[in-house]
């Protein structure tokens, strides 16, 4: 079992490249897990994850935060321009990254179109977390969108004719 973030993959062209790379290295049957944005985050419905959050380890703690003012969205597109800023402190000090990364807004429709367009999985299962069985609903408690797929069995290679 794999995940990926998807919204890295800015093209309808690039998703299907994807999908086609990962069927070539999976078993018929095997389980291919897209955890994504839910769609409710993308378009300002109401989000249920952060877009800023703390993590501490080690002695290190590191500050994260997406998004700031003039970052930008193409409706045509559906791509953001998206700042990511990350302060790394500890003994040492702290040093502050700055990034700016291209994210595109996709819809359960768009997946669903796309995966099968492919043809070579087929969505087994929407989910809204992979913390817990939650289902894919619009309700706070599912916070991401996490498409299930399974690789569809390969077709078996035409006889060859004398």
């Amino acid at each position: 079992m794999i995940s990926v973030e998807m919204a890295c993959l800015l093209h309808n062209t690039a998703i299907v490249r994807h999908l086609d790379c990962v069927a070539r290295h999976s078993v018929d049957g095997g389980i291919y897990l897209l955890e994504m944005t839910h769609p409710r985050s993308n378009f300002g419905v109401g989000s249920a994850t952060e877009s800023e959050w703390t993590a501490e380890a080690d002695g290190l703690r590191k500050h994260t935060c997406c998004g700031a003012a003039g970052d930008s969205f193409e409706a045509v597109t559906q791509i953001d321009e998206v700042t990511v800023t990350m302060t790394w402190s500890g003994p040492s000090g702290q040093r502050p990254l700055v990034e700016r990364a291209r994210r595109r807004r996709i819809t359960a429709n768009e997946v669903d179109a796309l995966v099968r367009a492919d043809g070579q999985f087929e969505i087994i299962e929407p989910l809204g977390s992979l913390a817990q069985a939650t289902p894919f609903t619009n309700e706070l408690s599912a916070p991401f969108m996490v498409p299930v797929l399974r690789k569809r069995r390969a077709a078996r290679p035409a006889a060859l004719c004398d």
